[in-house]
């Protein structure tokens, strides 16, 4: 029997999925509505057996990019990180003799409502991101690859060298707190906010660029994605006996981002992605394992200083891995448990992210994350900061009717991003990329997710006018129909 009709983006296939997705989400509301929902478990399964099987589908498909949509990837991430992770930790620590406190809160994580809310939004995602594939998938979109021109290498060079000179001026901050004052108020702050957009989309353009060149091009890319996150990991800093370093998740989820996008352009079968894969698993545990290193090891703190080298990274690397998720989960757990039930609030606080704040002086501070360790954990008197995921922040103002009113408007947001940036045309593709990282983050406040995007959206403009620009004088970027040569 020949299986591969089954694996195929077909017009069947398409209504399966889309059935299939729409089920799942369906049995997920009801069973939220119950007092004590009991059917996470089975419910899970069946979830990450659908994501499997329509990454499957999309990636035998001629448009194999639409494994890129942002529900796909916040679907993904939800049931990952807030659903496998504490399974896994609490396995990890079965083998402990003696178990972090964190074991604890894993454990009242698991069964309870906040977790089924988060499998409800899994299941969500998947649904729209089924129904959007159906609806692209008709016009049956792929991506051309053109000749290697000159002129496509010499933009290559030329994108590699901007992305170099940030690299530069980033060091140079790490490196000298006098220069780094210059990035720190009024015009000085933006330029140093627009770096790290700036560099997403100008990885998005090299890892394009080097898919279709390949050779010495990927291992320029590859290089570049190990520079930048070595960059980032080992700017740490001791000072007055408190820890500073460079936040290191967003430039971890650009690097992610783009490697995919590289394995996405370039699938043909998965042994043939072998490299690809591999190249991505060596980035993600190197990345983790530095740093347990400069963030935990090698530092001279107090709590450290008598631990063994092994010790201290082993327990930064699990602090990183498993502790914030969970420390998350359970925040999220205590606003469902107190605030899901909230008959009145502002349930369209999340307007105020899109208001700039130069027409607005009195805008409200939309990184809430010292509030939300303060409701979540009031005797802890420590500034920690709290991101209860995109979920949280409209529970905690709206309760039940605040969630279902943040998670309709994501949903019809998404939905005309997805339709106008995944048409298979390169720019709008690598724009795509160049934002996946923030509209895939599911780790953080709600009104700050869309701020956030928009706000780096902004940032890519010059790069997507130029891009424009190129598209229209020098270098042939194209797209073709489903079956033209």
């Amino acid at each position: 029997m020949d299986f591969k009709p089954l694996l195929q983006l077909s017009k069947k296939n398409g209504v399966f999925t889309l059935v299939s997705a729409s089920t799942l989400w369906f049995l997920t509301l009801i069973y939220n509505l119950l007092p004590e929902p009991n059917f996470q478990r089975i419910l899970v399964i069946l979830l990450i057996l659908f994501a499997i099987l329509f990454g499957m589908l999309v990636l035998r498909s001629r448009a194999p990019y639409l494994i890129l949509s942002p529900f796909f990837i916040l679907g993904v991430y939800a049931l990952f990180v807030y659903i496998l992770l504490p399974q896994f930790f609490i396995f990890i620590e079965s083998f402990n003799s003696h178990p972090t406190y964190d074991v604890a809160r894993a454990k009242s994580w698991i069964g309870s409502r906040a977790e089924m809310l988060v499998i409800q939004f899994a299941a969500f995602c998947f649904t729209l991101n089924a129904l959007i594939t159906k609806i692209l998938a008709k016009e049956k979109k792929s991506i051309k690859f053109t000749e290697n021109k000159q002129n496509s290498t010499n933009l290559f060079f030329g994108i590699v060298g901007i992305i170099l000179i940030l690299f530069f001026v980033e060091f140079l901050r790490s490196l000298f707190p006098t220069f780094n004052t210059l990035f720190s108020s009024s015009m000085g702050k933006q330029i140093g906010f627009s770096f790290e957009p700036i560099i997403s989309i100008c990885l998005a353009i090299t890892t394009y660029m080097a898919a279709r060149k390949k050779g010495r091009f990927t291992v320029i890319l590859a290089i570049l994605i190990f520079l930048y996150l070595g960059l980032k990991v080992t700017n740490v800093q001791v000072l007055e006996g408190k820890l500073n370093y460079s936040t290191v998740h967003m430039p971890f989820f650009i690097c992610i981002c783009n490697l995919t996008y590289y394995w996405v352009l370039n699938f043909k079968n998965f042994r043939k992605s072998i490299p690809t894969l591999s190249l991505i698993a060596i980035v993600v545990v190197s990345t983790f394992l530095s740093i347990g290193i400069f963030r935990y090891a090698m530092p001279s703190l107090p709590e450290t200083k008598n631990a063994s080298f092994f010790v201290t990274v082993k327990d930064g690397v699990i602090g990183k891995l498993f502790h914030r998720q969970i420390n998350s989960a359970v925040c999220l757990k205590t606003i469902v448990n107190s605030r899901l039930t909230k008959k009145s609030g502002d349930h369209f606080y999340f307007l105020s992210a899109i208001t700039p704040r130069a027409l607005w002086s009195n805008k409200p501070n939309l990184s809430r994350g010292h509030e939300m360790h303060r409701f979540c954990w009031p005797e802890d008197k420590a500034t920690y900061t709290e991101l209860p995921t995109i979920l949280g922040e409209p529970i905690f103002e709206g309760g039940w009717l605040g969630l279902i009113t943040a998670q309709a408007f994501l949903g019809i947001t998404l939905t005309f991003v997805m339709i106008f940036l995944m048409n298979g045309e390169p720019i709008r593709l690598i724009v795509l990329v160049g934002l996946l990282p923030y509209l895939g983050h599911f780790q953080q406040h709600f009104a700050l997710y869309f701020a956030n995007a928009v706000k780096m959206a902004l940032f890519m403009v010059p790069v997507i006018l130029f891009l424009i620009f190129v598209k229209s004088t020098f270098v042939k970027l194209q797209n073709i129909k489903m079956g033209e040569k």
